[in-house]
């Protein structure tokens, strides 16, 4: 059976999750495209549903993740072309879509053991966070916790920007930044600021040990109340023809000199 019509309630629930870029009662979010739904099921993570464009179900790629997906017994769906096109809203789908539940995660799951967290204050641009997720899974963060006011972790073009990173790292928003950079205070966390200028030289920092990376607003940065929680500001040095960096550039550039010294310290303790 093929859904033909945009009221269809199925069809409805998935359009309003794409459009909004939010979590169902089920914890559940859309993932497009073949790559991010085989990192899913690598990832182990429970699909309750998959849609398919009608016109595009003999496709041979369709074909491939098709059986495996029949084969772990996931219930799927074809969808008639101009109601799958009405959801989706990349430029070159790959005609398929599922619904991927995510692991829920509090606080209390991710500080312990001394860890390296990541903590974006009120980002807004979805690509950019997807690829701070990306990079905090690269270079070995425990957590990236997320502030009111964030753009959603699950908004289409973070998970994509996230290139599966999303299905692995937990990631927590909603926080309140002066409660939650208390509360880390209180846990020991060493709290570190990245600033576009005025910081101390980020090679020059330490980072083993319970630490947090704190990053703020594309345009904004952190606000002067949430600086003065912070033990430490770091700044990326440039050249003088180069005023600041993109955050996420700027955040992977430091979580990669973070990653460098646990790493290393890791292997001197074994």
């Amino acid at each position: 059976m093929v859904i033909t019509s945009l009221s269809n309630p199925r069809v409805k629930h998935l359009r309003e999750l794409m459009r909004k870029g939010q979590f169902d009662s089920k914890h559940q979010v859309p993932v497009e495209g073949l790559k991010l739904i085989r990192d899913a099921l690598q990832s182990r993570l429970v699909i309750e549903e998959v849609y398919i464009c009608a016109s595009r179900a003999q496709e041979s790629g369709l074909q491939e993740i098709l059986k495996q997906i029949r084969q772990l017994g996931i219930r799927t769906q074809l969808v008639a072309k101009r109601v799958y096109n009405a959801v989706v809203d990349t430029e070159a789908s790959q005609g398929i879509v599922a619904l991927v539940k995510l692991p829920r995660f509090q606080l209390s799951d991710v500080t312990g053991n001394s860890p390296f967290l990541f903590l974006a204050h009120q980002l807004q641009d979805p690509g950019n966070l997807g690829t701070l997720i990306r990079s905090a899974e690269a270079f070995g963060a425990r957590a990236v916790l997320l502030t009111e006011k964030t753009v959603s972790p699950v908004n289409q073009k973070a998970v994509r920007a996230s290139a599966g990173s999303l299905f692995r790292m937990p990631v927590l928003a909603g926080f309140n930044p002066h409660r939650l950079l208390d509360d880390l205070r209180q846990h020991g966390f060493k709290l570190v600021a990245a600033t576009a200028q005025g910081g101390e030289d980020f090679r020059k920092v330490d980072y083993r040990g319970p630490t947090a990376l704190v990053v703020g607003n594309e345009g904004s940065g952190l606000p002067k109340s949430a600086l003065q929680q912070i033990h430490l500001r770091v700044t990326i040095p440039l050249s003088v023809n180069v005023e600041s960096l993109n955050v996420a550039v700027a955040s992977s550039i430091i979580l990669s000199e973070a990653a460098r010294q646990r790493w290393r310290s890791a292997v001197v303790v074994r």
